[in-house]
């Protein structure tokens, strides 16, 4: 594993997976107040699977959100950092 898949791994403490294959839902989101971090972790993340993740602010909590919408991702990530997948329910 090299260091810039497990810097995404650790960031998922902050995070969740959801997949619902009925509708070819793939997500990760990671939360987060530090807006610029998220920023430095969307970064690493086109820099590793050549896809910018989305950043958007959840109003409801204040939170940033990182949010990432593909297969490929969510698998590489379930099958590399031994997460079971679809925490979110």
């Amino acid at each position: 594993m090299d260091e810039i898949f497990a810097y995404i791994i650790g960031a998922m403490r902050d995070g969740t997976f959801t997949r619902n294959k009925k509708h070819y839902v793939y997500r990760i989101r990671i939360y987060q107040k530090n807006k610029e971090w998220l920023e430095k972790l969307s970064d690493m993340m086109t820099e590793k699977f050549g896809k910018k993740p989305g950043l958007v602010c959840d109003n409801r909590n204040g939170l940033w959100c990182l949010l990432v919408n593909s297969r490929r991702i969510y698998e590489s990530m379930v099958e590399m950092s031994g997460y079971p997948g679809n925490q979110a329910g």
